[in-house]
């Protein structure tokens, strides 16, 4: 699948990233040898720039996967339409020696919503009649960040998807309440993938769950949308090449851009095991109608929570304030 076909609007980096904290040491020319080795072409592999090191990785540039190193930390980034977020554990174990494994069971073979083409029409329709709510962005006299803007917090327990997908939708209509901004129609892409974790491998086997009206729904009303959803089906065009229907879709899609697509993503990559790691932090792709991500991976009982969007209209100040809406959240209904 090209990058095209995943999206409509070309100024959006589609790549994932995992940040890991190492109990032993690696350098670069081992991260280096051992992504060679994973099967994704031309890795690049640099020296950790510090607080630049996932602007490093996620910059929309040609390289499959990139990862910046330092002692004891590794990023890594990779094209999401060569690994999904569970295959970024694979990668890790690659390119470091530790291996890393998840509870996420995976869709399996659960059947997908409908055809492409049926899909893309109730999406352009959704987007002239009903578009969803965005995640309000600052005032325009607020500060902005180039490239991406992220922010991250932790909580005590593990985290099911459900749970986290409730408290990220409070965190937004709170949000966006406070700011003026829309708070009905919340639509969320949840991130799965067809693959459970338990032995992760490199490559793209992910789908996508799409709910809407979700402001509405209390954490079991998550929990059985989510179990009920069917995936969406990929987007006309993704084969040997773009059919015209395919290419009139994008284009359609393009021009919609700013109504299109759902108020956040939410991907979790799911309890992790992964003796020789301190820390993991997980950043899916900021597509969509806002731009806005929420990504989550738990280890060893606590759960890592990161947002990301892209900095020119969600800089780091707004999603860290959003970001201690959604851990309120959690909290409120935390058990």
């Amino acid at each position: 699948m090209t990058t095209g076909a995943w999206v409509a609007d070309p100024t959006v980096a589609w790549v994932i990233a995992l940040e890991a904290h190492l109990r032993e040491p690696v350098d670069v020319e081992q991260v280096a040898a051992g992504l060679a080795s994973a099967g994704l072409p031309g890795p690049v592999v640099t020296a950790d720039r510090g607080p630049d090191a996932l602007q490093q990785v996620l910059a929309p540039r040609t390289a499959a996967v990139r990862a910046a190193v330092s002692t004891n930390r590794v990023v890594l980034g990779a094209q999401h339409e060569r690994c999904d977020g569970l295959g970024l554990l694979a990668l890790l174990e690659a390119a470091t020696g530790a291996a890393a494994t998840s509870s996420a069971r995976g869709l399996g073979e659960r059947d997908v919503r409908g055809s492409a083409l049926g899909s893309t029409a109730r999406r352009l329709a959704e987007a002239l009649l009903s578009p969803p709510a965005p995640v309000a962005a600052p005032a325009a006299a607020g500060r902005r960040d180039a490239g991406e803007a992220f922010a991250r917090f932790t909580v005590a327990r593990r985290l099911p998807v459900a749970e986290l997908t409730h408290a990220a939708v409070q965190g937004v209509t709170a949000h966006n309440r406070a700011v003026g901004g829309r708070t009905t129609r919340v639509a969320v892409a949840i991130g799965a993938s067809r693959l459970g974790g338990e032995v992760p491998v490199v490559g793209d086997h992910s789908a996508l769950l799409r709910l809407r009206g979700v402001e509405r729904l209390s954490v079991p009303e998550v929990r059985a949308a989510i179990r009920e959803a069917a995936p969406e089906p990929p987007p006309p065009g993704t084969g040997d090449g773009p059919s015209l229907t395919g290419r009139v879709a994008t284009v359609a899609m393009g021009a919609l851009s700013s109504r299109l697509g759902s108020t956040l993503l939410v991907s979790h990559l799911g309890d992790v095991d992964a003796p020789q790691v301190e820390e993991l932090a997980f950043y899916p792709v900021t597509a969509g109608g806002s731009g806005v991500s929420v990504g989550a991976v738990g280890l060893r009982g606590t759960t890592v929570v990161t947002l990301r969007g892209r900095g020119h209209r969600h800089p780091s100040a707004t999603l860290e304030a959003l970001g201690r809406r959604v851990h309120d959240a959690l909290e409120a209904t935390g058990s």
